[in-house]
This record gives C-alpha cells, structure tokens and sequence, in this order.
C-alpha cells in the first residue's frame, strides 16, 4: 500500500520551504539588494537558488501525485467488484453509500 503519510508529510515541507524561500526574498529585496547593480553577486546566486527550488518541488510533486494515484489504483483493484462496472442485464442495483 503506498505512503500517503510521507507524501503529506512532503506537502508541508514544501510549504514550509516555500515560506522560507518568500521571507529570504523579502528580506534581500530590503537589506541586501542595491536596485541598479545588475552584477551583483547576490542576484547571480539568488536566480539559481531560485531555479534548483523549483525543479525540486516540481520533482516531489510529481512523485507525491504518482503515489495518490498508486493509492487510487490500489484501493479500485481490491475493493472494487468487476460486477459493479458491468452488472448483468435485468439485475436490480444495489446502490448504497461508498465505504
């Protein structure tokens, strides 16, 4: 059965993360940054910074939506009936609330 729990887990570093990335920024906007110096070597670091941070949350992401989707694939081949896709013809339905 996949990890739904570390892949929620995941969910909230990233936010977390994502947090801390916004507040650096904001605090490199008022303190660090001097506006027309295009050379400076904190905007060199900040753009990769920024760029590696992305590819690895878009990486994470994709593996946490791979899992949910494992967890669906997961629960539909064990609880679900091959019946209840094709009940046969002229078979009153039994239609009840999901589990």
């Amino acid at each position: 059965m996949p990890d739904i729990e570390s892949t929620s887990k995941f969910f909230e570093l990233v936010h977390i993360a994502d947090l801390i990335q916004q507040m650096v920024e904001v605090y490199y906007d008022e303190e660090m940054s001097d506006k027309p110096d295009f050379y400076n070597i904190c905007i060199k670091e900040k753009k990769p910074f920024k760029k590696n941070f992305d590819e690895s949350v878009a990486t994470g992401l994709n593996k946490g939506i791979q899992v949910f989707i494992d967890h669906v694939e997961f629960i539909l081949s064990t609880e679900q009936r091959s019946k209840e896709l094709n009940p046969p013809i002229n078979t009153p339905l039994d239609l009840k609330h999901t589990k």
